[in-house]
This record gives structure tokens, sequence and C-alpha cells, in this order.
């Protein structure tokens, strides 16, 4: 990956240089950033062509193939896109999907839980109010927001030291902001006091966002995790992720920014308010409140692109002659793909509706958003001059403490290079990219297997070509990533990243939730490519027939029941990776860290352990590495069978734990699996 170590290190030239330096570095990090896109593109194209390539006498692709066409997408991000013929793809694959069918919800309706529990067992508390808790999602008021101590006095001079905090620790996963104007606008406001404008009101909800996002450390996210020989009441004390007065002081920002969104028109920045108004209830664990927002903020964007654009018969055109500034086209592109990923996300674990956003075609909408490119010297350096010469005043610059003509641009490229190493601009891209085409390969996933019964699964030979399709689309997009992106790519086992690639060790942080975020989703797109071959190992008679074995038996025992011998491989394979791809998600989503998505994996570490409780129940716990030990932890001389749970279980019911005082429904996500797990809870001896 030159491209990519190019981009980085161009990222981390000093500020300090001539500015001819400057405009050089500035000029290549563009063009890189171009090209970085551009192999996007072509990789995508590589990747859709798998899927309707044909197959020879019907036959499923094999392993052996599949690792080929693995290899070729490696190398086909060399070519150009001219060299690529297009794939065409109906955006009723990805744009649209059918809600909660991959969840713990639809687990829990398997057959091998003999009905014990109805469709909506977890979220069910969400849509109840007799069965609330009190959380901060319903008190003290249900009406509106407040804080608990009461609402406390906005403190001005803190806003641009947690406007680096956001940019650093929430905008790097959503990068939708126009950094510098965000930047610049939280000075003025500490300067001259908060308004009743947009900006006001977004600078408060970074604000809040600011005020409760941490640093990634996975070494404080893992240290409350029992071991495999914990139990509760031997397990360390549990550290909050927030204090009580961060919380509050940060609810405190988000009521103040509240009191502006009533206010707000249906303009991009109040689109992109109601947006991280969202990521920060999200933040705080109250999922239904978020799904308000993020609706809300998909509704404003597509009213302000209706208004941007003519609406003609054909969908939107550009409305008039003038072309659009290239930062505002980005925003709007960032917009809609932040947007249609949230209500998706929605999509998969609640019964919700989505807002109408993918029906909105903008006219230059391109299969990613574009990456942002820095301002040339030149044209910052005309601005700045121009900002002088309009006597503006030095404070209203972000940056520019020397008010000298001679000192202007490289104030503002010194400003500029500030902004974009807080946010580790070029790896903060490359992951949003790839979590946009995760998303859309996910969705694919999910329309194919996922619209019929889990009883369809049972005849599981149809299923194994397409799989093997999405298989290499997956393995392609993991194979491609580079170097400091794939730091916790390690064959299904977790290790702590290597130090940092920065020279200065700065944003390491960064770095490694970004790694960590993508094989996170990685692993969720996996798992619901594997889980129509957890359901087959779970309730087929013929699986229960051949299960037992080494891998050679096993194909010659699915080959003497009618299995061909390509197909037997193909579906050995499945049931191994299924099994590992969800011990890993116990290990990798079980954190203590507070982000956009912690809800999201505690749901998906329920799912994955109400799976594999699945298959010891079924019988087949010999398939699982390490056996029924490794979730329940080792047997205890003397212990009843009510004994407290421990190994891989135990650490899901300690972050249960730990997140359950700020959301209701996951103290019944625990409540459940701990039920789940003692009537399935194997009875060993010493």
């Amino acid at each position: 990956m030159c491209l990519y170590r190019l981009a980085t290190a161009e990222a981390h030239v000093s500020a300090s240089g001539p500015l001819r330096r400057s405009h050089t570095k500035y000029s290549r990090l563009d063009s890189a950033t171009e090209l970085l896109c551009s192999k996007l593109h072509t990789l995508q194209e590589s990747v859709d062509r798998l899927q309707t390539s044909p197959r020879r006498h019907g036959e499923p692709q094999s392993i052996a193939a599949r690792e080929k066409s693995i290899s070729q997408a490696r190398t086909s991000n060399h070519r150009s896109p001219a060299e690529t013929a297009p794939a065409t793809e109906s955006s009723s694959e990805f744009l649209q999907i059918p809600t909660q069918r991959t969840t713990a919800d639809a687990v829990l309706t398997w057959e091998i839980f003999e009905r014990r529990y109805p469709p909506s067992a977890l979220i069910g508390v969400h849509f109840t109010r007799v069965s609330r808790l009190q959380d901060r999602e319903s008190a003290p008021s249900e009406d509106t927001f407040t804080v608990h101590r009461g609402t406390l006095a906005p403190r001005e001079e803190q806003l641009p030291a947690l406007i680096e905090s956001f940019l650093q620790n929430v905008h790097t996963k959503n990068p939708v902001l126009d950094t510098d104007q965000l930047v610049r606008q939280a000075r003025m406001i500490s300067s001259d006091g908060l308004s009743w404008d947009a900006w006001s009101c977004l600078v408060l909800l970074a604000a809040a966002l600011g005020r409760i996002a941490k640093p990634f450390d996975m070494t404080t996210a893992l240290s409350t995790s029992p071991s495999a020989d914990d139990t509760f009441r031997n397990a360390r004390p549990i550290e909050q992720a927030n204090t009580l007065e961060e919380l509050d002081e940060a609810e405190a920002y988000f009521v103040l920014a509240c009191r502006r969104l009533g206010g707000l028109k249906h303009s991009l920045l109040g689109s992109q308010c109601f947006f991280f108004g969202g990521v920060y209830l999200m933040y705080t664990l109250r999922p239904l409140l978020s799904w308000q927002y993020f609706t809300q903020a998909s509704t404003l964007l597509r009213l302000y692109m209706n208004t941007a654009y003519q609406l003609g018969p054909s969908g939107l055109r550009h409305a008039g002659v003038n072309s659009q500034h290239r930062t505002t086209k980005r925003l709007e592109e960032c917009m809609f793909w932040s947007c249609f990923k949230s209500e998706i996300e929605f999509r998969v674990e609640l019964p919700l509706p989505q807002s109408g956003l993918t029906s909105c075609h903008h006219p230059d909408m391109q299969m990613f958003p574009s990456p942002r490119s820095p301002a040339r010297l030149d044209e910052v350096d005309d601005t700045a001059l121009n900002h002088l010469d309009a006597g503006e005043s030095s404070a209203s610059i972000l940056m520019r403490e020397p008010s000298v003509v001679s000192f202007a641009s490289r104030e503002t490229i010194s400003s500029r290079q500030r902004v974009a190493r807080l946010c580790n601009e070029e790896e903060s891209w490359y992951y949003y990219l790839t979590e946009i085409a995760l998303r859309r390969i996910g969705n694919r996933i999910i329309n194919t297997f996922f619209r019929k019964e889990p009883a369809a699964w049972l005849d599981v030979t149809p299923l194994l070509r397409i799989a093997l399709e999405f298989d290499t689309q997956v393995s392609a997009w993991s194979a491609n990533l580079p170097d400091a992106m794939k730091q916790w790519e390690t064959d299904y086992a977790i290790r702590r990243p290597e130090p940092a690639f920065l020279p200065d060790g700065r944003g390491s942080h960064v770095l490694h939730e970004l790694s960590w975020a993508l094989e996170n989703r990685l692993l969720e797109v996996r798992s619901w490519l594997y889980q129509p071959f957890m359901y087959w190992l779970i309730h087929s008679h013929n699986a229960s027939a051949i299960a037992d074995g080494s891998r050679d038996d096993f194909i010659a025992a699915a080959t003497a029941k009618g299995l061909g011998a390509e197909d037997a491989t193909a579906l050995h394979h499945f049931v191994v990776s299924g099994l590992e791809c969800n011990l890993k998600i116990l290990d990798l989503r079980s954190l203590r860290h507070r982000h956009h998505g912690v809800w999201y994996d505690m749901r998906g570490t329920m799912c994955a352990a109400l799976v594999l409780l699945a298959v010891v129940k079924s019988g087949n716990e010999a398939w699982i590495p390490g056996g029924a030990a490794v979730l329940f932890g080792p047997y205890i001389h003397g212990a009843t069978d009510q004994r407290p749970i421990a190994g891989k279980l135990g650490q899901v019911m300690a972050a249960y734990d730990f997140w359950s005082a700020e959301s209701s429904d996951l103290k019944r996500h625990r409540d459940v699996l701990e039920e789940v797990a003692h009537m399935v809870q194997p009875s060993r001896r010493a």
C-alpha cells in the first residue's frame, strides 16, 4: 500500500517549512486522496463482478477458486477504472433491507429454544412504558430532555478543547463536517458567546460529544473483563466509562443545543445538527430517541436537496448553471451516506421504517463520497490576504496569532495541518469509505439470505455458491486494508496493535480505534453470512449424523449423505468459520469503551452468545474450539448448577452489568442470557 504510506507520511510533514514545500505537500496529498478513492471504486467493481460471474455446469465456486479470486482482487486495484467493466447493481440490493432478521431476538425464536421467547423478547422494553427502568431515557421527564442537577451554565472558554476532543474521538468515524469552519466557529463563540444560530447549535452538540468521548484504550476497555477462571465474585471492580459530572455536563450542552434545533430550517447545516444529535444519543445508549434524530436529519437532507436542485420528472437535477463548490458537494455526499448507514443500522436491530432518503437520487452521487482535499497554498494565501485587506480581526481567523500578511498563509496552513492531524484525516477517510462498501455488501447478504424463514436454510446446498461469492467479497476488502487499518486481523485471535505508525506517536489511539472498528464491522458482516450455516448445524438431522470427526471425516460423511465433495468442503468451511467468528465477537465487542456503536456491540455479542449456546444445546459442542468450557469457564468441584458463569459468557454479562445502568434493555439482555446459559449449561464433573 505505497499510496497509503505516502499519504500518511505527507500528512505529518512539519508546518514550519518553506511555503514552497507546503505547496508541494498539499498537491501530492490531494492527488493521493483522489487516487485512493479511484482504487476503491475499482476494487468495488471487481468484487461486484465476482457475484455475477458465471460458473460452468452450475457448480459452486471451490475454496481454491475463491482464494484465487481474492488474490486477483488484491491486484485489481492496479488497473485503471477504464480497464474494468462497470458492474450493474440494483439499488434495491443494498439501499433497503428487511428489518430485525439477523438479531438476537430472531435467534431466540429458533426451534432449539422451544418457543420460550416472543419475537421481541429483548427489544420490547423500548416499546413499553410500564417496564421502563429509571434510566436517562425516561427520567426525570418523559416529555423533554433535562439534566439531573438542573441545566448548567455553559463554559464557552472550554469549547475549543471540547471541539478538539470531538474531532479526535468522534468525527473520525463520520467525517461529514467542515472541520476548519467548526473549529473557527468554536473559537469565535468562546470569545463572543453563544447565539441562537445553527452554528451555535452544532458547536454545542460537538461539545457534548467531546465531553464524554475518550481516547480508545484497549487495555482499559478490556481490564474489567473476567477471564476464563474468574467469576463475578472475584472479578475486579468496575470503573465507569464516564463520571456523573461528565455525563451531566455533556447533557447540559445537549439540552442547550436542543433549544436551538427547533429553529433550524432544511439546510445542510440543519441536517448535520440533527445527525450529531442522533450520534450523541447513541453515545448515551438511547437508541429510539437517536432514531428520531437520525430520521429528522435524513428528512431535512432530502428537503435540502429538493430545494438546492430542481426536482424534475426524472429526479433531481442541477438548479441553474452555477457549479457547486467542491466542499459543499462533498458534504452533501457524506451526509447522504452517513444518514443512509445510520438508518440501515437501526433496521438491522429494530422494526423501524426508513425515511425515504434512499429514493432521493443526487445527480452527481457517486459510489463513494469524494474525499476531502486540502486547500492549495495559493488559494489559502489569497483568502488570507482578502481577510486581512477587509480588516477582519486576527482573533476570528483560526490559529492566526501573528496578524502579519507575510505569515497569514503559513498560519492558516498550520491550522489546516493541525486539524488534519487531530482527525487522522487519511486513515479516517479510508475507514469511512470501507465502512460504506462493507455496509453495501452486508445489505446484499441480508437481502439474499434473510427474506425467507430460517427453516429454508435446512436445504443448505443452494446457499453454498452465493455464500462463497459473498465470502470472497468480504475477504477481498479485508485483504486490501492498509497495514495501519488491519492490526486486528490476526486469524481470529485478538492481540494488542503494534506501536503507532506516526513518527511522533500522537494519534495512535485513533489508529487503534479505527482498525478495531473495521474489524468489528467485518465480524458483523461475516456473522450474517455464516448464520444460515450455524442454523443448519443446530437443527439439521444430517448435521448431527456427520458432525463428529475431523475435516476429512466430515467431508466423507457428507459425501455419503449425498453432498458433493466441493459442497461438503465449502459447508465445513462455513461451519468452522461461523463458530470462530462468533467466539471472536464475544471478545472483540464486549468492551467498556463508549462510542457511537456500543449499543450495537452489545446486541451483537448477545446474538453470538445465543448462537453458541444453541450449538451446545444441540449436542454439537465438540465443534467449538475449547468446547463448552470456553463459554462457561472451567468446572468448579462442588458447585451447584446455578453457579456464577465465567468464561466468555461471563465476560459478556460483565459488559451488560457495566452498561445496564444507562440502558434499560441491556439489563434485560443480561437476564435472558443468564437464563438461557443456566438452561443450556451442561453438567460437568471434575
